[in-house]
């Protein structure tokens, strides 16, 4: 449990008052603006990191009312009706393992630097030069509908949904 103010103030007016000789006003003035920076620090953070957090769901949000809440996107890459049934069910697990479902991606796609786990499709040849792997290799996508897991901090596991 994070220390008071009181506390605070007490621990170092005893540890660093008795040390430095300081006492009284000076020693809790000083106290007192430290720990207000601290505080407004503190809370600068935490408005900037909900922020971030707010625009991002919101920025996924909008890729999910593009996808209409729906997985038929992927009824013109494959065609066999049992490998579809795999493939929405691999995305299930996905998305049950807090994953938000952001769309289609290609090549050029740049997934940003996502606060919540993000997962895309893709099924356009190419190198995705901003998915990278543990070892930051980009991955490279050739005639095979992939699922690209983005974790917080851009590192991405691609698994290969089916071949085309």
């Amino acid at each position: 449990m994070p220390l008071t103010k009181t506390e605070v103030f007490a621990a170092l007016d005893t540890n660093v008052g008795n040390s430095l000789d300081l006492r009284g006003d000076t020693l809790n003035t000083l106290l007192k603006d430290l720990y207000e920076s601290i505080e407004q620090l503190i809370a600068n953070e935490t408005s900037a990191r909900n922020l971030a957090i707010y625009d991002e769901a919101t920025a996924r949000q909008s890729a999910d009312q593009a996808l209409d809440g729906r997985l038929d996107i992927i009824e013109p890459i494959v065609t066999d009706h049992e490998d579809r049934l795999d493939i929405i069910e691999a995305i299930i697990a996905v998305l049950e393992d807090e994953y938000v479902l952001a769309g289609m991606a290609v090549p050029s796609t740049d997934p940003g630097v996502p606060v919540l786990k993000t997962a895309y499709l893709a099924n356009t040849n190419g190198t995705y030069t901003n998915f990278k792997d543990d070892s930051n290799v980009a991955y490279t996508v050739n005639n095979e509908l992939v699922l690209f897991q983005v974790r917080p901090g851009n590192f991405t596991i691609k698994t290969v949904l089916a071949t085309l």
